[in-house]
């Protein structure tokens, strides 16, 4: 977007801060929230220690970090299942580093 216009509506302090690439922080309004959504994020918040608006912030935070249904459909549609060979192989390896780490400790094999 940088270059494109922006909307005369948008004051001329914001557009250059834009096109300078110096604006960081963007607030968002969320409006409508079911009264049981607030009460469970400000329950929430209260437990953790912090207010409502920095434990919102963290939630959203890790909400984003997560891919969203339609990427992750798009990942795995992408991506190559394992073959049996390759599984088995990566098992196997898992087992003697399992066995290896029980020798080294001194423990006594797990019975099943």
């Amino acid at each position: 977007m940088v270059g494109a216009a922006l909307p005369a509506m948008v004051p001329i302090w914001f557009q250059t801060l834009y096109h300078c690439g110096t604006i960081s922080d963007v607030d968002v309004n969320v409006k409508n929230l079911d009264a049981e959504v607030v009460a469970r994020l400000a329950e929430q918040a209260e437990a953790e220690g912090m207010s409502q608006q920095e434990w919102i912030r963290q939630t959203l935070r890790r909400s984003s970090a997560r891919l969203s249904p339609a990427e992750l459909l798009r990942t795995s549609a992408e991506t190559n299942p394992m073959s049996e060979e390759e599984f088995a192989t990566i098992r196997e390896r898992a087992a003697d580093h399992r066995q290896a780490t029980i020798e080294g400790l001194g423990a006594r094999q797990r019975r099943r």
